[in-house]
């Protein structure tokens, strides 16, 4: 693709946008995952091990997701899956906020949150950015990488500020919101 304004490349600005939705995603999941483990341990009387296995089913998950995804991204549009991958990171974040136990919250993971994270993380991203360039393909897909460090960086703070401020269970409405956003 080529759109062009004046000597501006249009592809630059889908660099950001993939940047930004790759920080939001592996923010929230990856590296916000360790401020929920307490708060948790607490609520629902269960282990740190117990809670961890949370993670794990959502990176096993995602693994076993990612060529069906990868298939699916040629296909179809790009716009679609990540939308529907944002409506699943919110409606993942909605359940954990009315969890009655710690298994709620694993299933979340396992498949709400690992569906969001492999429609709108890296995969999509390197996908979306691959389309618009030909040339310096490889710094834009580098730059867009770049989210998933800028979550890790950005993400946690808002996070613990959240939970807080606001609880674990209204932390994760709120951020069912800014994911929709």
């Amino acid at each position: 693709m080529t759109l062009r304004t004046g000597s501006y490349f249009y592809g630059w600005n889908i660099v950001g946008v993939a940047m930004i939705f790759q920080a939001i995603t592996f923010g929230m999941t990856v590296y916000g995952f360790g401020f929920w483990v307490e708060p948790w341990s607490a609520e629902f009387g269960a282990s740190r091990g117990q809670i961890m296995i949370g993670i794990t089913l959502m990176n096993a998950a995602s693994a076993i997701l990612s060529p069906f995804v990868g298939h699916a991204l040629d296909k179809y549009s790009i716009r679609w899956m990540v939308s529907i991958g944002a409506v699943a990171l919110a409606a993942g974040f909605l359940v954990i906020s009315t969890a009655s136990g710690i298994w709620t919250i694993l299933a979340s993971y396992m498949v709400l949150i690992s569906i969001a994270v492999v429609l709108v993380g890296p995969l999509s991203s390197s996908t979306l950015v691959a389309k618009w360039f030909t040339r310096n393909r490889g710094l834009a897909i580098g730059l867009s990488s770049v989210g998933t460090s800028l979550g890790g960086f950005i993400m946690p703070a808002v996070i613990a500020f959240m939970l807080i401020e606001y609880g674990w269970r209204l932390a994760h409405v709120y951020l069912a919101f800014m994911a929709l956003i």
